[in-house]
């Protein structure tokens, strides 16, 4: 990998592309790029921290608030997908990339994670995620690397942290919070495939494997509902509204388990 420096800079704009009269012509925005620092926005920082193991590099981007004060302790939020077909922490500026940056604006840390069991690595890096999907394998990977970042960045409140995801990331959101519920206070899961029995066939057993085993049965969030501490946010309530596939039977299946978790507790 790069040196910093040279990473930093392919996280900002380095040119414009301009439609006129039908011509397209590249202008360097050496200017746009001043004003736009000159707003107090700040590139994303990418972070090399070590894994659970101790010694496998891990990659991520920490996205700070444009009027972020090092004096102050921020809640800390996770954007995480860790589909192993590919990786997912951005090389790159691209201006569609918002939202992280988005919800660093509303007052947060934001921070996007690789951990074991990403593509775009090793066999073995890749291979860690086999049997064992989602925030599964990677799970202790990615709280190592957040309890690193906090000791070199003392504004991270490890005291503070959510999770969010979408499909697969919506498992992971979901079984992060259902697996550490010590570290992960409130998790946002949206359009998650819950459990790998139910969702498509072509991608999971890719990774899970067939036939189908102990294993499906022991990386399901419905199995590990029983173990809710946290605030979840299921997406129950979006997919009641707009049914996406096999993610309704998902969502419903969960809140079916959670709802009896809660009907024992009360």
């Amino acid at each position: 990998m790069a040196p910093v420096a040279a990473r930093e800079r392919l996280l900002t704009p380095r040119f414009l592309l301009v439609v006129a009269s039908g011509l397209s012509y590249f202008m360097a925005v050496g200017m746009l790029t001043s004003q736009l620092f000159a707003t107090g926005w700040k590139p994303p920082m990418q972070i090399k921290m070590k894994a659970a193991d101790g010694k496998t590099d891990i990659y991520g981007m920490l996205f700070r608030p444009t009027n972020f004060d090092p004096s102050k302790k921020y809640p800390v939020v996770e954007n995480i997908y860790t589909g192993p077909q590919s990786a997912y922490v951005p090389k790159t500026f691209a201006a569609y990339r918002n939202q992280q940056q988005a919800i660093a604006e509303l007052g947060f840390i934001a921070v996007f994670v690789d951990g074991r069991g990403t593509a775009l690595r090793s066999r073995a890096f890749r291979a860690f995620a086999y049997h064992n999907l989602g925030f599964g394998p990677g799970g202790d990977d990615h709280i190592t690397v957040f309890k690193q970042m906090a000791a070199k960045y003392p504004y991270m409140d490890l005291t503070r942290v959510g999770v969010w995801g979408h499909s697969a990331g919506g498992y992971d959101s979901t079984h992060a919070i259902l697996t550490h519920p010590e570290f992960y206070k409130v998790a946002v899961s949206s359009a998650g495939c819950h459990d790998n029995r139910m969702d498509k066939a072509t991608w999971n057993e890719q990774w899970m494997g067939w036939p189908v085993d102990k294993h499906y049965e022991e990386v399901s969030n419905y199995t590990l509902a029983p173990h809710l501490e946290g605030w979840l946010a299921p997406e129950t309530r979006q997919h009641l509204v707009k049914p996406e596939g096999d993610a309704l039977d998902g969502a419903l299946q969960l809140a079916r388990a959670e709802t009896a978790v809660l009907a024992v507790g009360a």
